[in-house]
């Protein structure tokens, strides 16, 4: 019996240490289509996206270009509901996907707080080609290379099925309740 218990908690664990990202509709972006059309779109004219909580404006995302809407591929909003950080609701992930012969990424992440305060991290940005398998993003301490009371800003290698293989640590953030103090840490895990 003991042995079981001992494999239940081994197994908890795992799953809590492997936390990701997941799709959600708790969270909509502008519908920046009806935007367009209600525009003569010319290279100056901007269309910004927000996001939202249910029918609530929560925060601006990107102002997107004639050149960025050229290019467009898609957006995406996720969310990591247990981050391991203290006094953290969620935290939300938003990618944008530009395509010009590779994928250009331009990630945005929200720190959500209980008290629904949003703590805007700065945006990440990656380009990946048909043979690059690296990308740069944030990592809390309840995903894999996590490490406690810390958010990492990573380069992220990736195996051939697309999982995160090994990391280099570009910047450490110790979090301490609503606020992070920069730690400049480089580091190769």
């Amino acid at each position: 019996m003991k042995i079981f218990f001992t494999t239940i908690a081994f197994l908890m664990s795992i799953s809590f240490f492997s936390q990701s990202f997941k799709a959600t509709s708790k969270y909509s972006i502008t519908n920046f289509n009806t935007q367009l059309n209600a525009l003569n779109f010319n290279a100056e004219d901007q269309v910004t996206l927000h996001l939202y909580q249910d029918t609530k404006k929560i925060i601006k995302l990107s102002s997107l270009t004639k050149k960025n809407l050229d290019t467009f591929l898609s957006v995406h909003v996720e969310i990591l509901e247990n981050s391991g950080l203290d006094n953290v609701k969620n935290v939300i992930r938003v990618r944008f996907e530009f395509v010009a012969g590779c994928s250009d990424y331009e990630t945005q992440y929200f720190i959500q707080t209980n008290d629904c305060d949003i703590i805007e991290l700065p945006t990440t940005e990656f380009t990946f080609c048909e043979y690059e398998v690296a990308k740069v993003e944030y990592i809390f301490p309840s995903q894999q290379f996590g490490e406690e009371n810390s958010i990492l800003k990573t380069t992220s290698f990736l195996d051939e099925n697309g999982k995160t293989e090994s990391i280099f640590i570009i910047e450490k953030n110790i979090w301490e309740e609503e606020q992070t103090i920069e730690e400049l840490s480089i580091a190769i895990k």
